[in-house]
């Protein structure tokens, strides 16, 4: 019987259904605006969930189950962020029409991130199987562990950040473009080693069905793997 590991939502795109991009009102600020402040990481502690089928009536997961494949890690890593902004408007040209240009500095970030894993278990399940599917949940929580940094990484790109808006309305658009940038990047830095090192984790071990190499090899093995492909 064979077992897999598989993350995100969709093609393990990582994104979480809920995922938000939520903007924190303007401050209108009239004299000089703030500098960038530390961007804010809140990291929660990853849920498992160990669920029990039977294997004649399996689940139906997204992507469904191969033929000879007995169970199932399926890991989603999720994160949503504010992002804090302060404007100054300019003043208006005579004549013109519309709102008066701002000035926008990215004045601080809040990012939240989550990883919640899955295991899926026939009836039954033998020890090496459930083994198997434990090293998935271990690769998950591996790459989980360097979230903070990460998210940190990619909110350093538009934390501080200055620019001109024509108006307080395009100003708010183009802060919600940013936020998913920081929501986008984080999963595809995350999400993509990852996925590497749980393809090579089931390469190695013919989905826990060889002996050798062990679970904590194939484990320690994969990293090596994901971590070179990183390299290159």
């Amino acid at each position: 019987m064979m077992g897999r590991g598989r993350g995100g939502v969709v093609g393990h795109s990582g994104y979480h259904p809920g995922m938000r991009i939520v903007l924190v009102t303007a401050v209108i600020v009239l004299l000089a605006l703030p500098a960038p402040a530390e961007v804010k990481v809140e990291k929660a502690e990853p849920t498992v969930e160990y669920k029990e089928f039977d294997p004649k009536k399996p689940p139906v997961l997204d992507p469904p189950f191969k033929p000879g494949e007995a169970a199932a890690c399926l890991y989603r890593f999720e994160v949503d962020a504010d992002v804090a902004f302060a404007t100054r408007p300019r003043r208006a040209v005579p004549g013109t029409k519309g709102e008066p240009p701002v000035d926008v500095v990215i004045s601080g970030l809040t990012v939240r991130l989550k990883l919640a894993i899955t295991i899926w278990l026939p009836t039954g399940a033998t020890d090496r199987l459930k083994e198997h599917e434990e090293g998935h949940r271990r690769l998950a929580e591996a790459y989980y562990a360097k979230a903070e940094a990460i998210a940190k990484a990619q909110a350093a790109k538009v934390d501080g950040k200055k620019f001109v808006a024509a108006g307080l309305e395009k100003a708010k658009a183009e802060i919600t473009a940013m936020n998913k940038t920081v929501c986008d990047g984080y999963l595809e830095a995350i999400n993509r080693p990852c996925d590497v090192a749980q393809k090579v984790f089931d390469e190695l071990t013919d989905h826990g069905v060889k002996k050798s190499p062990t679970t904590d090899e194939g484990v320690k093995l994969a990293l090596e793997a994901a971590e070179k492909s990183e390299k290159k």
